[in-house]
């Protein structure tokens, strides 16, 4: 009688380890505490710890594609493109809403567009620039300040009305849309109109 015991017991550990296992939920909150580090740490140039924060904060939320999108950003400023893009690229598979702003960010294509304020250098990606429909073009733009750190934008220009609009998508993840204004003959909209606005 003790061995038949000890026999279900033995067969149905497999078992209670797949259902103990199958009960671990997803932890947002503190998914988005790694995330934050993980931003904090890419600030500080501090690209291995970046990777690691983003890496915590995908085993606490496996769903949350931007935690993709800045580890991947960390691979690629830590020199490393082949986990940045397959980071980018699982990032993209997850929420369509990135995959333009993550094409871009794939590969190389950022070229050099204008001094900014205070000896910043702007960048448009090339390989961002798209359709949104109704003369509409979009793209994203990155900002070099002086001290190495980096901004980028996701851009929409209205070429019939010659109006922008902007986004902040890094450090901030997509904030709200900026309101269309009207651009002048020595805007960054204007440069980018003149080469892509058909």
């Amino acid at each position: 009688m003790k061995m038949k015991k000890t026999m279900v017991i033995v067969a149905a550990f497999p078992l209670l380890l797949f259902l103990g296992c199958s009960t671990v939920q997803p932890q947002p909150d503190v998914a988005r505490a790694y995330d934050e580090r993980g931003r904090v740490d890419m600030a500080a140039d501090n690209y291995g710890k970046g990777i690691s924060d983003f890496t915590k904060a995908i085993e606490f939320d496996p769903d949350d594609a931007y935690s993709y999108m800045g580890r991947g950003l960390a691979y690629l400023k830590d020199g490393d493109r082949e986990k940045a893009d397959a980071d980018f690229s699982k990032a993209a598979s997850m929420d369509p809403d990135l995959k333009d702003v993550l094409k871009s960010l794939k590969g190389s294509g950022w070229q050099y567009l204008a001094d900014g304020d205070n000896g910043s250098k702007c960048y448009l990606n090339a390989n961002s620039v798209s359709s949104v429909g109704s003369g509409a073009i979009s793209y994203v733009l990155r900002y070099d300040a002086q001290d190495d750190s980096y901004t980028m934008y996701n851009f929409e220009l209205n070429c019939r009305t010659h109006q922008g609009r902007w986004q902040n998508i890094w450090p901030k993840y997509y904030s709200a849309w900026s309101e269309w204004e009207s651009y002048g003959d020595n805007s960054f909209y204007e440069y980018v109109a003149r080469k892509y606005c058909r």
